[in-house]
């Protein structure tokens, strides 16, 4: 709802700009303010947008003015630097910047029309599309939605879903099958959604796109292995082989349990001291637990757990060291609507 008052009124502003003095070609402006922010709710992404448009405007108008140039002297030249100018653009489109080039073959058409166009005209064309790339930015940055706070709301989400997944997988309190992959479901549509956030994150916080992506795996690698403990505890183990076995690393699971929660509440609430305190580097040795006494299916559990605790404590290490990027970045408006809690009781 915001985004929707916020480019309504952006709109309104650029359209009484244009009526109330006259501005030739004026549509262009309000053209570009639907075009930057229209699609684009978060600050990240609106300047990345604004910024595209603006280089592809410069040089697809510069390329435009310079056929209208040539047309006075020779047609055929005019319309071989437009041809010319319109397969580059479409080679490069093909590339990183896509969106650039192809705006600026299009630019360059709407400057240059058939290579007759009035200068003037180009000009008022070329100035209005930077005009309302610079009002649509100035307007995002009315109450932003920043990407970057969506991002670890959905973070905070998958975590505290994970880890109340957890609760009740250690304790063999099954679910009806159709709840558990509703769950996994969930969990899987809010990492595509954090990964469709990466670049408006890495334009508002000096964070890397490697960060996110380790971020990301780290949390993918942990749904992994949910999943795969509770196939092993659901379909091989008895309800006394399971119990025995959850008294037999209590203390690990807890700290899973107890860590996949914490960092929830941190990213949620801005806590980073509801962290768990990074340790040194080390690896779970199966050995140090009771293992022996145990069957294949047994054992694997145990691995499970251990493989599962190094995952944890290993996010919770990313994260507490890209606090300064997700923590209080500015002002927070609330989680973007859609984004909540699990369903599934602690």
């Amino acid at each position: 709802m915001l985004h929707a008052f916020r480019v309504a009124l952006a709109f309104l502003t650029v359209l009484v700009l244009v009526t109330q003095f006259a501005i030739p070609h004026g549509a262009w402006m309000l053209i570009t303010v639907l075009v930057v922010i229209g699609s684009l709710p978060h600050l990240g992404s609106v300047f990345r947008k604004a910024g595209q448009r603006i280089a592809g405007t410069v040089i697809g108008g510069v390329a435009g003015i310079l056929a209208i140039v040539l047309h006075r002297y020779s047609v055929p030249l005019s319309y071989g630097w437009m041809v010319l100018f319109a397969g580059l653009s479409s080679y490069f489109a093909l590339g990183r910047a896509d969106y650039i080039a192809l705006l600026s073959g299009i630019t360059m058409a709407v400057v240059a029309g058939y290579g007759d166009n009035d200068i003037n005209g180009a000009l008022w064309r070329s100035a209005n599309v930077l005009a309302g790339a610079l009002i649509a930015l100035g307007f995002a940055s009315l109450l932003p939605q920043k990407a970057v706070n969506h991002w670890k709301y959905l973070l905070a989400d998958n975590l505290r879903e994970a880890g109340m997944l957890y609760a009740r997988l250690r304790h063999h309190e099954l679910a009806p099958s159709g709840e558990i992959e509703a769950a996994f479901a969930r969990l899987n549509a809010r990492l595509t959604k954090q990964r469709s956030l990466f670049p408006a994150v890495c334009k508002e916080v000096p964070i890397s796109a490697r960060e996110l992506e380790h971020i990301q795996l780290l949390q993918r690698g942990i749904l992994t292995t949910l999943d795969l403990l509770g196939e092993t505890g659901a379909q091989r183990l008895e309800r006394d082989e399971h119990q025995c076995l959850e008294e037999a690393c209590e203390k690990e699971q807890l700290l899973i349990k107890h860590t996949l929660l914490g960092m929830a509440h941190a990213l949620r609430f801005d806590r980073p001291d509801r962290l768990q305190p990074v340790q040194d580097e080390r690896e779970h040795d199966l050995a140090a637990l009771p293992s022996t006494e145990f069957g294949f299916e047994g054992r694997g559990y145990l691995w499970l757990t251990l493989k599962l605790l190094d995952q944890v404590e290993r996010l919770n290490r990313q994260i507490l060291d890209s606090a300064p990027y997700w923590c209080a970045v500015g002002l927070v408006v609330g989680p973007p609507k859609g984004v909540g809690g699990g369903s599934l009781s602690e």
